[in-house]
């Protein structure tokens, strides 16, 4: 006649402090072995990006073991639209938010200038990924208002508002050529009729020989590739701050008890 054997299994809660050790290594790597990495990617590092930063790329790329060159890091074209809209951000650093609040401002003055915009995060080709992998790049392309002819066509249509008809010839003289100083003149003069022609000068007037439209679009630069440092260093403390809460005691007690796992006196688990 076969022998049997009882075993008694106990709640986590009835075992001793070392078998409960053992009961959380269990389920640690239990964890690990059906851990979800899209899952942690799109709900850690992802909704972290775009609700504390208002960034949304389509490329996410991390390693968060604690070895040099770990990291996160976003790669792709920059949705804009997203980054303008007035959602929750709110970066974790003074810095941040200030930084956020410029590049809305240069992004709405260059759309308001007729600027199309396109942003995007390069560096994808590197071993490691983490903030000093990205590169954000800016490309502006000029719209039809901001040619010379329709510069041209634009102080035209002020000047007509300000002077007798019999003066369009003298503005058309005035703004033949390809030298930017008439412009300049017609500017001077508008402005002492009342006009604005601040649009106008913010195109044509040089600056450290740029235009102020062209520095603007450089600091627009400039920022952005601040402000994805700034995200992917957020990004990655984030992460970590989940795996290690995942791994903690606190979280791994919780999931346990939620999943009635039973266990032998010694904390060892029976399939």
């Amino acid at each position: 006649m076969p022998r049997t054997k009882t075993i008694t299994l106990y709640e986590f809660d009835e075992l001793s402090d070392k078998a409960k050790e053992r009961a959380r290594d269990w389920y640690r790597e239990s964890e690990a072995h059906f851990f979800d990495a899209e899952d942690f990617e799109e709900h850690v590092l992802r909704e972290h990006v775009e609700y504390h930063f208002r960034l949304k790329l389509p490329k996410c790329r991390w390693s968060l073991n604690h070895c040099q060159g770990d990291g996160v890091a976003f790669y792709g074209a920059i949705d804009l639209d997203f980054l303008m809209d007035d959602g929750d951000a709110r970066p974790d650093q003074l810095t941040s938010r200030e930084t956020l609040e410029e590049i809305r401002s240069l992004v709405r003055d260059l759309r308001g200038l007729g600027y199309s915009l396109r942003a995007d995060s390069d560096g994808e080709g590197n071993g490691n990924h983490h903030w000093n992998s990205m590169r954000a790049t800016l490309t502006a392309e000029e719209g039809p208002n901001l040619s010379r002819y329709g510069l041209r066509a634009a102080i035209t249509d002020e000047m007509l508002l300000a002077m007798e008809p019999p003066m369009l010839a003298t503005v058309s003289e005035l703004l033949e050529g390809d030298d930017w100083a008439p412009l300049l003149i017609a500017c001077d003069w508008l402005d002492e009729q009342g006009f604005d022609t601040a649009l106008i000068r913010a195109i044509v007037a040089p600056g450290d020989g740029c235009s102020a439209a062209e520095a603007m679009v450089e600091r627009l630069q400039e920022l952005l590739d601040e402000y994805l440092t700034a995200a992917s260093r957020s990004a990655g403390k984030a992460g970590y701050e989940e795996l290690e809460y995942r791994d903690g005691p606190e979280c791994i007690d919780e999931n346990i008890r939620i999943n009635d796992f039973t266990f032998t006196a010694d904390g060892k688990r029976m399939n």
